[in-house]
């Protein structure tokens, strides 16, 4: 079973999750993070999920200056793929965002691999795709 919980910047947790994403996101793609990308991080908010004390899957959410929030950084450890992690990380953000009572849209950018999967959970996706840290991706939002 999963444990899913926030964790706090700047915190043990929260530099294994910068690791687990430089791993899974970055490292592929022949990118690191720089010291300001971790800094303007200083206002977002992390979420992991933990099987065995073991991340597995993270996400982060941003506020955006408007009522709208930003999922990014979305990641489920290659081998807990299409076994419904994802959904779940998904499934409790959301919850944490409706509980803020102050944001009324979801957006993300997502990789076009992953399109399918966002919309299985209710995102819709804009046209037309654009290229991010080297990839296509598409636009995508989901009200709440």
């Amino acid at each position: 079973m999963m444990d899913i919980k926030i964790i706090d910047y700047k915190s043990p947790e929260y530099y294994t999750q910068v690791h687990f994403r430089f791993r899974l996101l970055r490292k592929p793609l022949g990118l690191c993070f720089t010291r300001t990308d971790l800094i303007t991080e200083a206002n977002d908010i992390f979420i992991a999920g933990f099987i065995n004390n073991k991340m597995i899957s993270c996400c982060i959410l941003s506020p955006l200056e408007t009522s709208e929030i930003k999922l990014r950084q979305m990641a489920v450890e290659t081998a807990f793929q299409q076994k419904g992690y994802g959904k779940k990380m998904i499934e409790f953000a959301e919850k944490h965002i409706q509980q803020l009572n102050q944001f009324h849209k979801i957006v993300l950018s997502a990789r076009a691999e992953a399109t399918d999967f966002y919309e299985k959970c209710g995102y819709y996706k804009h046209q037309p795709p654009f290229i991010e840290v080297s990839i296509l991706h598409y636009k995508m939002s989901k009200n709440i």
